[in-house]
């Protein structure tokens, strides 16, 4: 999955802010996706700058490799959430997550996605300061 995401979202945004072309991968989630919505579109653009930063950058500055003992030794409560129509690789992410962590929360929204707390504010503020009022 983490190659095939390289291949087919991060390594064309990465050619394509080395080019000077923030547009192109700002307006779709892949290449090849249909476009995005104007409302994420619009976020996206207004955080070109900053994600051209982080796209240029080595990978090891923007996706570190952290190991499962590591992250088992993290003894800090820690909130997961998933949406169940966020993309398997995300699910894969939050699971290894779970299982890795020693304090884990982990919550899945079966009617929301990735960005629930764009999608759904009030649902995520709820499930967020639930989790802060109990840890």
């Amino acid at each position: 999955m983490r190659r095939d995401y390289y291949a087919t979202v991060l390594d064309p945004a990465r050619a394509a802010f080395s080019r000077g072309d923030s547009l192109g991968p700002c307006a779709r989630s892949s290449p090849g996706s249909t476009p995005l919505p104007a409302s994420t579109k619009a976020v996206m653009l207004r955080r070109a700058f900053e994600l051209r930063r982080e796209m240029v950058a080595s990978r090891e500055q923007y996706l570190p490799v952290v190991t499962c003992a590591e992250l088992g030794n993290m003894h800090t409560s820690v909130l997961l959430l998933s949406g169940a129509r966020s993309t398997p690789m995300f699910h894969a992410i939050t699971d290894e997550l779970g299982r890795c962590l020693s304090n884990d929360t982990t919550g899945r929204d079966p009617l929301r996605g990735h960005a629930m707390q764009r999608d759904q504010p009030p649902y995520y503020n709820a499930v967020v300061l639930r989790f802060l009022a109990t840890h």
